[in-house]
């Protein structure tokens, strides 16, 4: 059963006027294996200042931290939630929440070894990590005094480059009459898609950007070389953020509901006809070097949009200073093996919920958010993943997001004996509604 790691699951209550961010570079030094494809094999080549950790700190009570924790990789684990815990405690630190969200990049070593199908792992590796973030905010602790988050600015633009990426089509097979309906990874830029890139800009008392939260759900699968390590588009609007705001700017990326979603590289019309299991129907093309880099110049000239469209949200409270953030966790079973963990955390008037899962895109309308809210963003790859969260319309029509992710997964479950899987997702969703940074710690949790 997927559990979750965080070393206190009761809401926790911390102090906005006590915050700590930053990021780190990690991760290339040499050469690890990557994960993020099934047939990937050997090592990948490091790169310089490719894949990062950002964070944000605040403390609680003394000695006591919720960490916001985005990094460069597949997911997160419990393994390495595990020895972050752990490398606080040796610092003489505790987690009184902990809130980690992997970009997703499908070029980045490997952080969960419950995952041996989607790349190898090394174990030294992810202790390795975690040290390192550890000590970064260790140090940040002793060498910087806290700051005050007592704004947000909130701003949006359009981000095109992305599709859809289920489609039914025609599928060859070894048995009569050989050709099947299934649905593929094909594109189908026919489903409207959420396109919004959102920022919002966490600022101190004297204005300047303690860090920046983005959100923009789409697969980071797109990178040129393969075997190199990269942040893929993660990358481009971080350096386009710190270009625009500050150059040492911590940037938390939130991959969004983007289990159905991916960078669009149409195929050539002749790809039609060359041997594929799903002939007739136009794929996707290759992540050649030009096509990355018409997709980032559309990236960053939405990032630059969504900067000039930046405003206030409303304080929670009168007094702009008062902002507090709530911490919270709700666990139910999905399936007698799988168990969704839904995370929350509320700066001010700004909410930010985490599923343990690859979300279609559909799950933040069925959980009753926009895609364009400006107090409120939803995402998946948050703490340690149980897999592709298809929503139930999806189930019945199977496809990878379904059921053939399993095998990769190790995903014993099937998602057809999920009857009441929306009703599950809402209501451990709902059960965090009432986590508001007044009366999160008095509020206890729901049992799974």
């Amino acid at each position: 059963m997927t559990q979750a790691s965080t070393p206190n699951a009761t809401p926790a209550e911390a102090d906005c006027q006590r915050v700590w961010s930053g990021s780190l570079v990690i991760g290339g030094d040499k050469p690890l294996p990557l994960a993020g494809y099934a047939a990937r094999r050997g090592f990948g080549e490091a790169c310089d200042n490719c894949l990062e950790a950002n964070w944000l700190a605040l403390e609680a009570v003394p000695k006591r931290l919720v960490l916001i924790l985005a990094i460069d990789a597949l997911f997160s684990s419990a393994t390495f939630e595990s020895d972050i815990a752990q490398a606080f405690s040796a610092a003489g630190l505790a987690l009184e929440g902990l809130w980690v969200v992997a970009s997703h990049s499908h070029f980045a070593p490997q952080l969960a070894p419950e995952f041996p199908g989607l790349g190898a792992c090394e174990r030294g590796h992810i202790r390795r990590t975690a040290q390192a973030i550890v000590g970064a905010i260790v140090a940040a602790r002793q060498d910087r005094p806290a700051r005050a988050l007592t704004r947000i600015d909130a701003g949006q633009s359009e981000a095109g480059g992305a599709v859809y990426r289920r489609k039914k089509g025609l599928r060859l097979s070894r048995q009569a009459p050989h050709l099947s309906i299934t649905t593929a990874l094909l594109p189908n830029p026919a489903v409207n898609i959420p396109r919004a890139l959102r920022l919002w800009c966490l600022r101190a008392d004297d204005d300047s950007p303690l860090a920046v939260i983005a959100h923009w759900p789409c697969h980071a699968v797109a990178a040129n070389p393969v075997n190199r390590m990269s942040a893929a588009h993660v990358g481009t609007v971080r350096e386009t953020l710190r270009q625009s705001l500050s150059a040492d700017l911590p940037v938390i990326w939130l991959p969004g509901c983007s289990g159905d979603i991916r960078p669009y590289f149409p195929a050539s019309w002749w790809s039609r006809f060359t041997p594929s299991a799903t002939p007739l129907q136009a794929g996707f093309g290759p992540s050649t070097p030009a096509a990355i880099a018409k997709f980032h110049q559309g990236l960053e000239a939405a990032t630059h949009k969504a900067l000039a469209d930046l405003s206030p949200l409303p304080n929670a409270r009168q007094d702009a200073t008062s902002l507090a953030l709530g911490y919270g966790e709700r666990q139910r079973d999905l399936l007698p093996d799988t168990q969704l963990c839904a995370r929350q955390v509320t700066l001010g008037p700004l909410r930010l919920l985490g599923l343990n899962a690859e979300p279609s895109f559909a799950w933040s309308q069925h959980l009753g958010f926009r895609d364009q809210a400006r107090d409120v963003a939803v995402t998946g790859y948050v703490g340690p993943v149980l897999g592709y969260l298809p929503t139930p319309e999806q189930v019945p029509h199977g496809g990878y997001e379904v059921e053939g992710f399993r095998h990769a997964f190790g995903f014993a479950g099937d998602w057809r004996e999920a009857s009441d899987l929306g009703e599950t997702v809402r209501a451990t969703v709902a059960s965090l509604a009432s986590l508001r940074p007044s009366a999160a710690s008095q509020a206890e949790p729901d049992s799974p």
